[in-house]
């Protein structure tokens, strides 16, 4: 595909696998998504030198977050945004807005400081956006959306228009790597018309 044909796409990506990696590896938890981390980036990094509109990586779901231990969502946290943000500096030249998506009180102090500094250049206009999704599902959205209009106002549409997922774009594509296919709760609503890639363990992404 030519640069041209990229822009005004968006593409889901969800890395997974990475427990079990370091599980086969024998490697830290903390080990294995800074790996993740990096590989995620040269992929963010390749899509924006193709000229993709919009890159939505899927970091982890509110399931994830409830049903593991609050150290493992610490580790991850972590690992991503001290990745991104060393990679950042190496590369200045990397035309990348980065944002955060979801139920974002989960977040404490110190992490919260480290996803808006991350933001912190905001959307300039011709830079691929790349969204990183953390602690999200399909109800969350709906519950802060009906909390959002009231219940007793509720229609469809302002149902929609309510959502938080509402300002997100549509989603063209979605890659889910380490063999499982699924897309666990990862912007359900976002996916009606998209193609879903699912690559095997131990294929390349890029």
């Amino acid at each position: 595909m030519s640069k041209k044909a990229w822009s005004g796409l968006t593409v889901g990506l969800i890395p997974d696998g990475n427990r079990r990696w370091s599980q086969k590896y024998a490697t830290s938890v903390d080990f294995a998504y800074r790996t993740a981390s990096k590989k995620t980036m040269l992929a963010a990094e390749y899509f924006s030198k193709q000229g993709l509109s919009n890159l939505i990586i899927y970091g982890a779901s509110q399931a994830n977050v409830k049903s593991r231990p609050r150290q493992s969502f610490d580790i991850l946290i972590d690992a991503f945004t001290e990745t991104y943000q060393e990679y950042l500096k190496s590369q200045r030249d990397l035309e990348i807005n980065f944002s955060f998506f979801g139920d974002l009180r989960c977040l404490d102090e110190n992490q919260l400081s480290k996803t808006q500094a991350l933001s912190a250049g905001g959307a300039m206009p011709g830079r691929m956006n790349c969204i990183f999704v953390i602690n999200y599902s399909y109800e969350w959205d709906i519950l802060s959306a009906t909390q959002a209009i009231g219940e007793t106002a509720l229609g469809g549409t302002q149902l929609l228009d309510a959502l938080p997922s509402a300002r997100m774009p549509e989603i063209d594509c979605s890659i889910r790597t380490a063999g499982e296919h699924r897309l666990s709760n990862f912007l359900m609503q976002k996916h009606a018309y998209a193609e879903l890639i699912f690559l095997e363990p131990n294929r390349k992404l890029c």
